[in-house]
């Protein structure tokens, strides 16, 4: 049986939301997801469901959206920053939404911490028209803020699997014809933001 993560990662999030907003603000991901969701907002129309969204950073362009995280304690921040949007504590394994429920799906930075990332894409698909997944190439090369030493451990560790991301495992999805790269930003000359996009097919359709 699959060991699931689930309690692990959203207690983690839970202790570091109070420094969340700041580290993602002065290590430059905020400007760079948020250049990646311009990107989308300008592609896309409809509601968005974004999953993993954090503290709702990538949902700030769109009018109509909902993001989910494990985090209680995430999401409460999400909902201060945004009031006109929903946000839920939810399991992208388990989404608790109808078919097709949403014109666009967004996950950003997020497949690392999923305890299957095949299946979260399908319940994904299951909800959501069109899928984009965000992820970064190469190794970032942010700036060294200060942080809390009580937290040290656990922004180390993000950083470290963002090194180790799925970028080789997903574009093998390209043979079979599920994804195409459709966005890919240099972001400080030594990595790249890159965006697929997928879309039901034969192998995750729910018909």
């Amino acid at each position: 049986m699959l060991r699931t993560r689930k309690a692990e990662i959203a207690k983690a999030f839970d202790g570091v939301a109070e420094y969340y907003d700041k580290y993602m603000e002065e290590t430059g991901h905020v400007e760079s997801q948020r250049r990646v969701a311009r990107f989308i907002k300008e592609n896309e129309q409809g509601l968005v469901l974004d999953v993993a969204t954090g503290t709702g950073m990538m949902l700030e362009p769109f009018d109509d959206g909902v993001g989910i995280d494990l985090s209680v304690e995430i999401v409460r921040r999400a909902k201060e920053k945004q009031p006109d949007k929903s946000f839920l504590v939810s399991d992208v394994h388990y989404l608790p939404f109808k078919t097709k429920a949403f014109d666009l799906g967004i996950s950003c930075l997020a497949f690392l911490w999923f305890d299957d990332p095949e299946a979260a894409l399908k319940e994904m698909l299951r909800v959501c028209r069109k899928v984009y997944l965000v992820e970064e190439e190469g190794v970032p090369a942010r700036k060294r803020i200060e942080i809390p030493d009580r937290l040290k451990h656990f922004f180390e560790t993000i950083e470290k699997l963002e090194r180790e991301v799925f970028i080789t495992e997903l574009d093998a999805y390209r043979a079979s014809g599920m994804y195409g790269r459709v966005f890919e930003a240099d972001i400080d000359g030594s990595h790249k933001f890159v965006c697929w996009m997928a879309q039901s097919t034969n192998l995750y359709s729910t018909t």
